[in-house]
């Protein structure tokens, strides 16, 4: 990326930013806990289309470097498309290879470990599994992970839902950062997904 484009994508960020800080009262948590190191995994727990922009807020300081992971139908989503130009995003389509490279060339990745739970239709939530891929990723790259939870967001705009209700008080907590010991993938079973996925979502909740 030449010097030039990454001084107006920036520029653009810094203005989205400034933007955030007029529109939403966001209170975080927990920031010395954010480590100094190349590669992280930012794991979150997903209640509201704010989310996103709350936290790129929290992570300002490190935005440039920040990859977000999409599922393929917000990435077709035509009013999002300028954002791409502008952050750098992963379109999972069923494969974690893109993550793990974004992560091997020494980039923060965001991932939502509950995928689009709170997203689906009323008459589809019961059929909704919980995605498993935060937990292949952590399990075959042994990277930092930096469990996030967001309070307060879904009261200012709910899940499927465009509808400002307000400058709620927004709260991020970031918790320590952990692990998990490298593995072959060939070797994740099923149940050890799960575990992992569930022992994520638990250091999410108990930040």
């Amino acid at each position: 990326m030449s010097s030039l484009k990454r001084t107006f994508i920036r520029f653009i960020q810094i203005l989205i930013n400034l933007t955030v800080e007029a529109l939403l009262k966001i209170k975080v948590q927990g920031k010395k806990n954010i480590p100094r190191v190349p590669s992280a995994l930012i794991v979150a727990n997903h209640c509201s289309y704010l989310d996103v922009p709350v936290i790129g807020h929290t992570f300002f300081h490190n935005l440039m470097n920040i990859s977000w992971v999409i599922s393929k139908e917000n990435f077709n989503f035509w009013f999002l498309k300028w954002l791409f130009l502008i952050f750098k995003v992963i379109r999972i389509n069923g494969t974690i290879d893109k993550v793990i490279k974004d992560l091997d060339d020494r980039r923060w990745v965001v991932i939502f470990p509950e995928g689009g739970e709170r997203w689906c239709p009323p008459k589809k939530e019961k059929k909704h599994k919980a995605k498993k891929g935060a937990a292949v990723i952590a399990l075959t790259t042994g990277v930092t992970m930096i469990p996030v939870k967001i309070s307060g967001a879904d009261k200012v705009l709910p899940p499927r839902s465009f509808r400002y209700q307000g400058r709620h008080t927004i709260k991020v907590s970031i918790g320590k950062p952990f692990s998990y010991p490298k593995v072959n993938k060939a070797k994740i079973d099923k149940e050890t997904a799960q575990k992992i996925t569930q022992e994520i979502f638990e250091k999410i909740q108990s930040v």
